[in-house]
């Protein structure tokens, strides 16, 4: 298979999960309350949708530059995007579920809690296992140095621990996971593009 056939299907399925995440906030026409006080009301929703959109385009920005800089695909590369798009097409329905019971009973906050974390930490291992097999199988671009490729594995493997310890605080703390998320996205983004420094690496031709 064709590298820019699994770009091609990984960019259509974000974006529609992208789109899906925006289908919760719907006010009701028919319900006597104005506008104003159903938004209110949805505030959990528009955090989560907000969060969640910013972390998978985090998610789509490491996958489009890990394509960037690879040569060619595998057997295994495909595998594992495929494990990567199962858990980007759950996060609208962990996303619902999470602020559908973000404010009600404990016990129905933490499952949810637990969805959502674990459909990013799908995800954030799905892109190392992706990152790793790319730099073992020798895949990569010369574009990337080996100190580069140490480098991003670092970023990697701080992304998976730090998820890991969101959802522990987010079992403690459901609404503070939010704002973890979007620090995690402020703290790992910046070091991921100073490490592939991509004014040097050329735009590979599939």
């Amino acid at each position: 298979m064709r590298k820019g056939r699994v770009e091609a299907i990984t960019d259509g399925v974000m974006g529609v999960a992208m789109t899906l995440l925006v289908l919760d906030l719907r006010p009701d026409f028919h319900s006597p309350e104005d506008l104003a006080s159903q938004l209110r009301k949805l505030w959990p929703s528009f955090a989560a949708y907000l969060v969640s959109f910013i972390v998978v385009g985090a998610i789509w920005l490491n996958h489009y530059h890990l394509f960037r800089l690879a040569i060619d695909v595998d057997h295994h590369v495909i595998v594992y995007n495929l494990m990567l798009l199962f858990f980007v097409t759950a996060i609208p329905f962990t996303t619902a579920a999470y602020a559908a019971y973000l404010l009600g009973d404990v016990n129905n906050a933490r499952l949810s809690v637990i969805l959502y974390c674990t459909a990013m930490e799908g995800a954030a291992v799905s892109l190392m296992l992706m990152l790793e097999h790319l730099l073992r199988a020798g895949l990569m671009g010369e574009g990337l140095s080996p100190q580069q490729a140490r480098d991003l594995r670092k970023v990697y493997r701080r992304r998976i621990v730090m998820y890991l310890a969101i959802m522990v605080v987010g079992l403690i703390k459901p609404l503070v996971m939010l704002v973890l998320y979007l620090v995690s996205v402020a703290v790992l983004v910046r070091p991921l593009m100073r490490t592939l420094t991509l004014n040097l690496l050329p735009e590979q031709q599939v």
